[in-house]
């Protein structure tokens, strides 16, 4: 492999060179004595957005330990199996891994901090190395011919001190927006089923059908571009799944409609899109609210929308379904098995909340808004935090800019 956009300076070495490289292995799992709860068993799952590896999904026994390949804290493991090929995570405590894994266990040579971003930020070229087959694979040899371009052993220590401190501003604000979302749920789920009542608001709550409150429709567009038809910005399932509030700026999907067809199928604010089918229970009737009209878009076929029959509290109901009760009662009006599950539109209207009077869900909705707003701020500096320490990666491991 040829090294990246390192200065010529710097010396170049395999892998191989610089690092230990163990390939893990898996115990014999017909032998339940060999798992336990000992010693972290890490797997590609394992690893993903957080540095440090402290806990695993599965767990060794002592004996199995004693039968695995033992890696030291702070060894670099790299995904080399599989469809998650290039990445990477570092183990806070000694653990074994699967054979999906490389284990890199630096040399005096290099500084472990630096060999990890470098890892880090050759992904993709470790992902272009492995072969094209059913399962992609890059094996141990390929793998520990890959070239690391090294500065001197102070200036690596000062690159790896300035991302590990990238690090810990998206590992702090990781940690605020995850405390965040916490308290809303709580909120949300005290104030959207009368567990707490806000200063000022008294009296029963009333249970309503979905199909009382407004229509429920589905039938919207299909993902085809045909002549002759006009072109539409299509809300699809994906949108619904993943946001809160639905606005024009996330709708970069465009399809064709029959003029009729997309009139019909239009996106006003105020209406709440669920998705229907899902492959498992707990994601059917996942919901999104429009925040605005958005002119020229109209829903997917994959998606069903719930029009109320006059103007209602929008940031009400942007929270309303995903407390536990209506959750629960997805999961109940959910048909199929297996790999595919569906609530149908009768069920849907058939579906209930129950709800306070329009003052009450106007000044639930105002705090739940608020909460909302603040995670989007904090969302967005996190997406900056993240862009800034991938520059810097970019830059610092490359020699584009010098520390020392």
């Amino acid at each position: 492999m040829k090294p990246m956009n390192a200065i010529a300076a710097w010396d170049s070495r395999e892998l191989a060179e610089v690092a230990r490289i163990e390939t893990g292995g898996t115990p014999p799992t017909s032998d339940r004595s060999l798992y336990g709860n000992d010693v972290p068993f890490a797997s590609p799952a394992d690893i993903g957005a957080q540095r440090w590896i402290t806990t695993t999904d599965k767990n060794l026994s002592l004996a199995g330990w004693n039968r695995a390949r033992r890696l030291p804290a702070g060894s670099i493991l790299v995904v080399c199996i599989g469809s998650t090929i290039g990445k990477v995570g570092m183990a806070a405590i000694p653990m074994a891994t699967n054979q999906q894994i490389n284990a890199v266990i630096p040399s005096e040579k290099i500084d472990r901090d630096f060999l990890y971003y470098f890892l880090c930020l050759s992904a993709n070229e470790i992902r272009g190395q492995a072969s094209e087959q059913a399962v992609p694979i890059i094996n141990k040899s390929t793998f520990g011919r890959l070239i690391v371009a090294m500065p001197p052993l102070p200036e690596q220590q000062a690159i790896a001190a300035a991302l590990s401190d990238a690090d810990g501003v998206v590992a702090g604000l990781e940690r605020v927006i995850a405390k965040k979302r916490l308290i809303k749920q709580g909120a949300m789920q005290d104030l959207l089923t009368a567990r707490r009542r806000l200063p000022g608001f008294s009296g029963e709550w009333e249970v309503k059908r979905l199909g009382e409150l407004g229509e429920i429709s589905g039938s919207g567009v299909d993902k085809k571009l045909r002549e002759g038809e006009q072109p539409v910005r299509l809300l699809n399932y994906t949108d619904v799944y993943r946001e809160t509030y639905i606005r024009g700026t996330i709708l970069d999907h465009w399809v064709t409609a029959p003029e009729a067809k997309a009139r019909r199928c239009s996106v006003r604010k105020g209406d709440v899109f669920f998705t229907p089918t899902s492959e498992t229970p707990d994601d059917i009737a996942r919901s999104a609210v429009a925040a605005e009209d958005i002119p020229n878009a109209t829903y997917s076929y994959h998606v069903v929308r719930l029009r109320f029959k006059e103007e209602d509290c929008l940031d009400f109901w942007a929270h309303m379904f995903e407390i536990d009760s209506f959750r629960a009662q997805a999961r109940q009006n959910a048909d199929g098995s297996g790999t595919r599950y569906i609530v149908t539109l009768p069920k849907f209207r058939n579906m209930t909340v129950r709800i306070p009077n329009r003052k009450e869900r106007e000044a639930i909705g105002e705090i739940l808004r608020d909460m909302s707003i603040e995670l989007e701020v904090l969302d967005a500096r996190l997406a900056k935090a993240r862009a800034v320490k991938e520059g810097m990666m970019q830059n610092l491991l490359t020699g584009r800019v010098r520390l020392v």
